[in-house]
């Protein structure tokens, strides 16, 4: 798949919601509204983008990281289709040793490095598979499940969905609001 190739517009919070976030929640937001066809729709919608971005501000705000652990997060973020995205290469990128970065990220977020990491790819699995329509070998490939058996029980064990049933949901449900 390709990226877009011109740059989104500049978008500023002031209570720093990442960019990587508010990047990708405006692109799918753009992508569903080009769907609607009444100015109801589009006015309704509206109000849910403004809820959704309040939302991430809120959610921000109420983060209280360190910045070790910001930045360990901001590497997470940027490296996420990386290959070699792990525990020693995220330690490496924000100059920490292995073990302290794991203990001290788990205390701070209450996850696991790997957990995060697979949390995220879920969350990019999900926008890869409704909103650019890729098929689901493509998207593990793409953010590197060992397996697409792999990918499916991670993508299971957060949604409590597979995959295709992910889909098909999504599906249902969009026929249902009239898109």
């Amino acid at each position: 798949w390709s990226k877009k190739t011109s740059a989104p517009p500049t978008v500023h919070f002031s209570l720093a919601v990442t960019h990587e976030d508010a990047y990708a929640t405006g692109d799918i937001m753009i992508q569903e509204l080009e769907e609607f066809n009444t100015v109801e729709k589009v006015i309704w919608f509206r109000e849910q983008i403004l809820y959704e971005f309040a939302n991430m501000v809120n959610i921000t705000k109420n983060r209280k990281y360190s910045r070790r652990i910001t930045l360990t997060q901001e590497v997470i973020y940027k490296h996420i289709y990386d290959l070699d995205l792990g525990l020693d290469f995220i330690a490496d990128k924000v100059g920490l040793h292995n073990k302290y970065l794991s203990n001290l990220f788990r205390k701070e977020v209450g996850v696991t490095i790997s957990e995060f990491i697979n949390k995220l790819k879920i969350k990019e699995a999900k926008k890869l598979l409704i909103y650019f329509n890729r098929p689901i070998s493509e998207v593990s490939n793409t953010l590197n499940f060992t397996d697409q058996s792999h990918f499916t029980k991670v993508f299971k064990k957060y949604t409590q969905l597979t995959p295709k049933q992910f889909i098909e949901q999504y599906k249902f449900h969009s026929f249902f609001r009239g898109r």
